[in-house]
């Protein structure tokens, strides 16, 4: 079982997304704002981070900065997902270190796969 944190402003996508995930098996915070998301991923280090990139108060690219910064949860691995597919944030995200960029609105099954693909070694997928 991995721990994984969703952080997406908006619950429509985050809630079930989360319950995939849980259902799957594994521990899952939503997290519906943005502004103190590095606080709460310092307090409970998660094994991956699905982080939306259209957010109101920190968008995704700017919190992706604040996670490269900080040294307690530099390392950890996340995943950007976006109803956009504009190829100068994939470009960006991917130069900071994201593991993948997914697209909303996707397959479930296909989400699942590709996020349980970038779990850290050694972490029970299911």
């Amino acid at each position: 079982m991995a721990y994984i944190v969703i952080v997406d402003d908006s619950p429509v996508n985050a809630l079930p997304l989360g319950r995939l995930l849980k259902y799957s098996g594994h521990e899952v915070d939503c997290l519906l704002r943005s502004d103190h998301a590095v606080e709460s991923l310092r307090e409970h280090k998660p094994d991956l981070v699905l982080l939306d990139v259209g957010m109101p108060d920190v968008d995704g690219i700017e919190l992706l900065e604040q996670i490269r910064h900080d040294d307690t949860v530099k390392d950890v691995k996340v995943i950007m997902y976006s109803a956009l597919s504009d190829q100068r944030v994939v470009d960006r995200a991917t130069e900071l270190g994201a593991k993948d960029y997914l697209l909303k609105g996707g397959g479930w099954e296909e989400l699942l796969h590709r996020i349980e693909a970038h779990l850290p070694e050694g972490v029970d997928r299911h």
